[in-house]
């Protein structure tokens, strides 16, 4: 604790009242405030906050600090950036007695107790200190669609667009929105002023890019040049002519922008993880990864290895696969002690490798997979996205607070014969479902 529920900061103990104590617990209360924000924003780009810790800051020195800043002055800006942190821990529901909770409201998909419901609670305190905040409006209407309230969602972000007509963010979380409720003429609007707004904001030139595409509005569609023109070679203006790309040779319109868009995207997604392996990240990683091959693979010095990948680019994504491959060889392990060998062993015998808990969930390119087909990229390009999107999920997965400490039981062998099956994740919502 640095002070009793009843004192205050050591700092301010012996500052003059009236004017001079304002302004000292008003500096204090923004400098506690700007330097949460950048540790939350160094986590949440996965890369180290240079020349401030040698730990890697963690949520709940970042909440401290948070919470440090509102004990000395209450602020909506401070309300939404608690709520973002809290929205994404994942935590499970714990035992709440219903009276404490008497107060928040009840909205289906929140749990009492988790992460979700403590970020709606600050989400609606900030909205109590500024009901104007568009901030807070934009988050909670992106918490509200996460849980599947899109109609809630819809307003919140209809909200947020009336405090401020040109923000970005909300104008294209709405024409997201109204596009899954099928009001894709709403949603094309919605985009279109979002990029007037600001025409380098990814997510809304590829929204506004594939939602036109989706009624076949090729108007200022443009074109890539790509293959001397063999793959993409008409290309429509503006008025929604068509135009030969072997003879203008170059790229043009709302393709060129959404093309660029993916390919510095991908570019950029090598510096994911870079920096988040410390010492005792690898001596630690090192031990499961010596304890899960328990001989079957050559010997090897994997500190060596993560030393060698340390700093590196391609530092998180070599990391995730190399604890899928871990997991695989310990249900291996298993198998081959349980099915071969005919012996038990205890489940903590087959310990699951862990990704080093500073290792952020990736970003995916903003154009999806199921989307690539619409766009004229190389077959590098939709490979990487792919990858990208399979990394995001593995990584999120991976993290998971669910998922056990050892490795899942493997099935026994086949008897008389292997049943191969395959139900897809969204088959009652299929992607293609909606082009």
């Amino acid at each position: 604790m640095v002070f009793a529920g009843n004192g205050e900061l050591p700092g301010l103990q012996f500052v003059p009242d009236g004017g001079p104590k304002r302004a000292a617990v008003q500096t204090t209360s923004n400098s506690l405030l700007s330097l949460a924000k950048i540790f939350q924003d160094s986590m949440s780009s996965g890369s180290p906050s240079a020349g401030l810790v040698e730990k890697p800051t963690g949520v709940g020195d970042i909440l401290a600090l948070y919470y440090l800043s509102l004990s000395l002055q209450e602020s909506p800006s401070t309300a939404n950036n608690v709520g973002i942190l809290l929205a994404s821990v994942q935590q499970p529901a714990a035992a709440v007695s219903t009276g404490t909770w008497t107060s928040q409201p009840t909205i289906p998909g929140i749990a009492p107790g988790t992460g979700l419901s403590l970020a709606l609670a600050y989400y609606n305190y900030g909205l109590t200190l500024d009901p104007k905040h568009v901030h807070l409006h934009t988050n909670l209407g992106s918490l509200l669609k996460d849980i599947g309230q899109l109609d809630l969602a819809i307003q919140m972000y209809e909200q947020a667009v009336q405090c401020d007509g040109s923000f970005d963010i909300a104008l294209t979380n709405l024409a997201n929105a109204v596009k899954d409720r099928g009001r894709v003429s709403d949603a094309i609007t919605y985009y279109k002023r979002a990029v007037k707004s600001n025409p380098d904001f990814a997510e809304a030139v590829c929204g506004l890019f594939t939602a036109l595409n989706s009624v076949c509005d090729w108007r200022g569609r443009g074109g890539a040049w790509i293959q001397g023109g063999d793959s993409d070679r008409w290309h429509v203006d503006e008025e929604g002519m068509l135009m030969d790309a072997k003879k203008q040779m170059l790229s043009s319109g709302l393709t060129m922008k959404v093309v660029d868009i993916v390919t510095r995207q991908l570019e950029d997604a090598s510096s994911w993880g870079m920096g988040v392996l410390q010492d005792e990240d690898i001596t630690f990683l090192a031990t499961q990864l010596h304890w899960d091959d328990a001989g079957l693979l050559p010997a090897l010095d994997y500190a060596s290895k993560l030393r060698a990948w340390s700093k590196k680019p391609w530092e998180g994504s070599r990391l995730v696969r190399l604890v899928e491959r871990a997991t695989r060889v310990a249900m291996r392990r298993w198998y081959h002690d349980q099915y071969v060998q005919g012996t038990k062993k205890s489940d903590a015998n087959y310990e699951r490798a862990r990704l080093p808990p500073s290792l952020t969930v990736p970003t995916a390119p903003t154009v999806l997979p199921f989307h690539t087909f619409t766009c004229p990229l190389t077959a590098k390009h939709i490979r990487m996205i792919s990858q990208r999107n399979a990394f995001r999920i593995s990584c999120s997965t991976l993290r998971s607070a669910w998922l056990p400490s050892t490795v899942y039981p493997p099935p026994p062998p086949p008897s008389p014969h292997l049943n191969v099956g395959y139900v897809s994740s969204d088959f009652n919502n299929h992607p293609l479902a909606h082009l």
